[in-house]
């Protein structure tokens, strides 16, 4: 493998990874930009264009862009992407969850069931299907049809994951601890911003649903996803998205 950089543009929140290897990142830089907001397209251009710089200042190698359901509801900022980077990656819903599987497949061997909680969007993710549903921390109450999912435990993803990893310090998580979080509330506010407080509490409801349908005992916790599953994709020399 090879040193890779990757942006990925979420519908809520956007990252540049650069790394030799995926444990041992050179950089890894969140930023909250809401694709969906009006002055999406200049926040936007503000942060590609320091990406872009910060990019060149290292000598790192150029970027491979993709983004997901903010950039399909809004293609227009595609434009945007283009002004500062050449390799971009258009995902549908399908090929978004394909690539989170990847990232998470080589942390969980055993993985049976993937949900994606992201900001515009679910990718719910089988060892031979994927399908996007289109409610997330944005739009959580959204009605959907529900995918044939088994009753296996799923590996849930995403930033309402990484909120309830960090703040129950586990990586499994059963039914009550969803129903404990409004004790620990306060907790929130010390690492949250309001408006990233606001998208998990979105990001809980769509669990919750999809808890309460599929009746899980448990559900697993994990940080990796569609960003790892893109580096690990571009490391090993792929220079077009893989077929969804």
């Amino acid at each position: 493998m090879t040193a890779a950089s990757i942006i990925k543009l979420g519908t809520t929140t956007s990252v540049l990874f650069v790394a030799p290897q995926l444990d041992t990142p050179w950089a890894r830089d969140y930023q909250t930009v809401n694709l969906l907001r009006e002055d999406a397209e200049g926040r936007l251009d503000q942060l590609l264009g320091r990406w872009r710089g910060l990019l060149t200042h290292h000598h790192w190698p150029a970027p491979l862009v993709a983004g997901g359901e903010g950039l399909r509801m809004r293609p227009q900022l595609v434009s945007v992407v283009r002004r500062y980077f050449d390799d971009w990656w258009p995902l549908d819903g399908r090929l978004e969850g394909r690539l989170a599987w990847i990232g998470v497949k080589a942390q969980h061997p055993d993985l049976n069931v993937l949900l994606d909680i992201g900001g515009g969007s679910t990718e719910c993710v089988t060892p031979r299907d994927s399908w996007s549903i289109p409610a997330g921390a944005l739009r959580p109450q959204t009605d959907w049809s529900w995918p044939p999912l088994s009753d296996h435990p799923p590996v849930v993803i995403g930033g309402t994951a990484g909120v309830l990893a960090r703040l129950w310090n586990r990586p499994v998580i059963n039914r009550e601890h969803i129903t404990r979080v409004g004790h620990r509330r306060h907790e929130l506010a010390n690492w949250l911003t309001p408006e990233r407080q606001a998208l998990f509490q979105g990001g809980l409801i769509v669990l919750e649903r999809f808890w309460d349908h599929y009746g899980w005992p448990f559900v697993r916790l994990s940080e990796r996803g569609l960003l790892e599953g893109l580096w690990l994709t571009r490391s090993l020399g792929r220079k077009g998205p893989p077929e969804s």
